[in-house]
């Protein structure tokens, strides 16, 4: 497996989007979660503790991108009741690095 340079290949954008579903019935999950791992856009999808259903990492080449990606495919699906986007500015540390010295 490669580590690509996302900044490197132009891909700008970093939005990190709280999601709640229209019901959190076992089916409306399960339907969801089966779509979401499709979307090349979505790196990470959380199921979540608190107000929010899901949390998904999303990184696209530019805001447009993004915008189209949220308007015509996540709104598009009748299991999104609310959804809350959260750009990155900054990004302080991203390590793919397990904290094996701390942890074992």
């Amino acid at each position: 497996m490669a580590l690509l340079d996302r900044a490197r290949l132009g891909m700008e954008v970093v939005v990190f989007a709280t999601i709640n579903l229209t019901s959190t019935g076992r089916q409306n999950l399960m339907t969801f979660e089966q779509d979401i791992v499709r979307h090349a856009e979505v790196m990470e999808c959380y199921t979540m503790t608190g107000i929010w259903d899901y949390m998904l990492k999303i990184v696209t080449r530019d805001i447009r991108h993004y915008e189209d990606f949220v308007r015509n495919t996540l709104t598009a699906s009748p299991a999104i009741r609310e959804l809350h986007s959260h750009m990155a500015v900054t990004e302080i540390k991203n390590s793919t690095e397990l904290p094996l010295d701390s942890q074992l």
